[in-house]
């Protein structure tokens, strides 16, 4: 639909007098007598819509009311009002009374409302809730009074092939409408449906207007197995070459996806692996990428192990110890460039981390996190030193963090702030190499 055309006919929607509905006509949709709670306490006990359908310029029309029931004055009340009409194929919708905040509401109040329009995406009730408050109180209920069927065959949109989706996405009232929508934009998606591929919908991109069958979506007949199988148009373009190369079927053709999703070219018997196996994509390009890095060459049994789980995980072992490894010798080289700032006087002595596993150590004994910082230590980007007592150097005793000549911090037991003969220590080793001490000496 033209957008002058639309605009016209979203204005006679506004003034057009339609049927009215009352409670004689939603009476089906009420409560019976004993389906009302005994306590009269003032305020609504329900609340629902219902979306009537009906034809307007050869077009579905969705009109939905909106039914409370309550106490008012410890007397009964019902209250409709119609608050939103919805044409298919049009991009606005127009509504009165509703507003939207956490979820949807209905203002019930006297005062005079127009038509307002609104993006056909707003105001959606199905999936918005109700909220009392910060609260919600779960979805509203919503009803269709009549049947669309008979209405959507004889509207411009009698060929959508509605009837065939069966996709979540289109179900439901407003569902419909969003798949009219882009039928009315691309009249192709009636030959998606058909041929069991509504999951291609969004992939209208690629089809070829100036061909003919399987050639306007750029495939052969012999292809057509793949898209049928779930695979999207645009992952299958991206695949393509593979497929057709090494003759895939539908299972390698899916797993395919996945590796050259994950930046990976691979080849059948990669994927017959996989399959077979039932190994995750992702944890055999994790696998495949750190041997890789390890330097492993790429033959069959290091690319095929018997027992992947097994394989994985003692890959992923290597690769740590190699990350530690290379982390320890970069903390070995700074402390050796610290040992210049060693310090020993009054019964304690400070010195630089020497490796990983001297700040685990030290993390465990004095239940603190300095093993976090063992890649920032390596780094360079800060440094971490040692304090002990002299008489008992290997037993940790506080820990103190230098950076940019600033004691960062100086934490003993469980982060606690050190005794006092450790601060006059720090304060004296800050003065003595002119660095500012976090415990105000300098």
């Amino acid at each position: 639909m033209k957008e002058d055309q639309e605009e016209k006919i979203i204005e006679e929607l506004k003034t057009h007098k339609f049927r009215d509905y009352d409670e004689n006509s939603f009476r089906r949709f009420m409560l019976r007598d004993d389906q009302w709670p005994r306590s009269k306490k003032r305020g609504a006990v329900s609340s629902k819509f219902i979306t009537v359908f009906s034809s307007f310029r050869k077009r579905l029309l969705a009109r939905t009311f909106y039914l409370e029931e309550g106490y008012e004055s410890r007397k009964r009340y019902c209250f409709i009002t119609e608050v939103k009409r919805q044409l298919a194929g049009c991009s606005r919708i127009i509504t009165k009374r509703l507003y939207a905040g956490m979820g949807i509401k209905v203002w019930k109040y006297e005062d005079e409302f127009g038509w307002q329009e609104h993006s056909c995406k707003s105001f959606a009730i199905e999936s918005y809730g109700q909220y009392e408050g910060w609260y919600s109180k779960g979805n509203y209920e919503h009803y269709a009074y009549n049947d669309y069927k008979a209405i959507l065959k004889k509207s411009v949109h009698k060929y959508s092939a509605y009837q065939l989706v069966k996709s979540r996405e289109y179900q439901g009232i407003e569902g419909m409408f969003k798949y009219l929508m882009k039928y009315e934009k691309d009249n192709d998606i009636e030959m998606l449906v058909k041929m069991g591929l509504e999951h291609c919908i969004n992939d209208m991109r690629y089809i070829k207007r100036s061909k003919k069958g399987f050639a306007r979506l750029g495939i052969t007949k012999t292809e057509l197995k793949y898209l049928q199988a779930g695979i999207t148009l645009a992952d299958y373009r991206k695949v393509r070459d593979i497929a057709l190369k090494q003759k895939l079927d539908e299972d390698e053709c899916k797993k395919a996806i996945e590796f050259v999703k994950r930046g990976k070219l691979p080849n059948k018997r990669m994927l017959k692996y996989v399959i077979d196996k039932d190994v995750s994509v992702y944890d055999y390009i994790d696998y495949i990428t750190n041997a890789e890095a390890l330097g492993y060459q790429m033959r069959s049994a290091v690319l095929y192990p018997e027992d992947f789980p097994k394989a994985h995980d003692e890959m992923l072992k290597e690769v740590e110890t190699r990350k530690s490894k290379e982390i320890s010798e970069k903390i070995q080289a700074y402390a050796n460039d610290l040992e210049k700032l060693r310090f020993e006087e009054n019964g304690l002595v400070i010195r630089a981390a020497e490796s990983q596993q001297e700040l685990i150590d030290e993390s465990k004994k004095l239940e603190h996190c300095v093993r976090m910082y063992d890649k920032r230590v390596a780094e360079r980007r800060t440094a971490i030193f040692m304090i002990r007592k002299a008489d008992h150097e290997k037993e940790p005793y506080a820990t103190l963090e230098l950076s940019d000549k600033t004691i960062v911090q100086c934490r003993a037991y469980r982060n606690r702030v050190p005794e006092k003969e450790v601060i006059d220590f720090v304060n004296l080793w800050a003065h003595k190499n002119r660095f500012i001490s976090c415990f105000g000496g300098k």
